[in-house]
């Protein structure tokens, strides 16, 4: 796939349409996009190279992270998954308004196989309640107020979720800070 991805950007850097038009797509058995394409091509060639950049309308300094930063956290997350017993096939939630750790949990979830299920911050208790009662994840990652109320729906359902983090600087009863994955090494298979 990293060669068919090579060529589709250089026919598209070049504006060479009709010969994408005419390129038949692989499709291989297994294909892993964070692996094969971001960490095998992107990561490789330019570590150093920014790869996300985030401002906010608070007027607060943007944040900056290269594509070797990028590669780094989403695998620390998805070491800390694994030592978890969080397996392939299990749902990852995320509620979360956009923030870096967005980003870091998107290519975990996708190189380590995990069903990844994004919900708008907006939704309520029953709103939550709903959507976990038809599928309780194995993993949350929420911010502080998210997190207020997927705990509420869990009360509600009698339900717990295995695994909880919280996005921000806050604590809560229950729940692990994002930056428990930094202890955990920056290369996952």
């Amino acid at each position: 796939m990293q060669e068919y991805f090579q060529y589709f950007q250089r026919m598209a850097q070049a504006g060479n349409y009709a010969a994408l038009a005419r390129q038949p797509v692989p499709k291989p058995v297994f294909f892993n996009w964070t692996a094969e394409i971001f960490e095998g091509l992107h990561v490789a060639a330019n570590p150093g190279k920014d790869a996300l950049s985030l401002v906010g309308d608070d007027g607060g300094p943007a944040q900056h992270f290269t594509y070797g930063e990028l590669g780094a956290r989403a695998n620390r997350l998805l070491n800390y998954w694994r030592a978890r017993e969080v397996e392939a096939g299990q749902a990852v939630m995320l509620m979360v308004p956009i923030v870096a750790e967005l980003w870091f949990t998107y290519l975990a979830g996708i190189k380590g196989g995990q069903v990844l299920i994004p919900v708008a911050t907006m939704l309520s208790v029953k709103d939550l309640e709903y959507r976990l009662g038809c599928l309780l994840p194995t993993v949350v990652v929420a911010d502080a107020e998210s997190a207020a109320k997927i705990d509420q729906a869990e009360r509600a359902l009698g339900q717990r979720i295995c695994v909880k983090i919280l996005v921000g600087p806050d604590e809560r009863l229950g729940w692990v800070n994002f930056h428990v994955i930094d202890g955990q090494p920056v290369q996952a298979p």
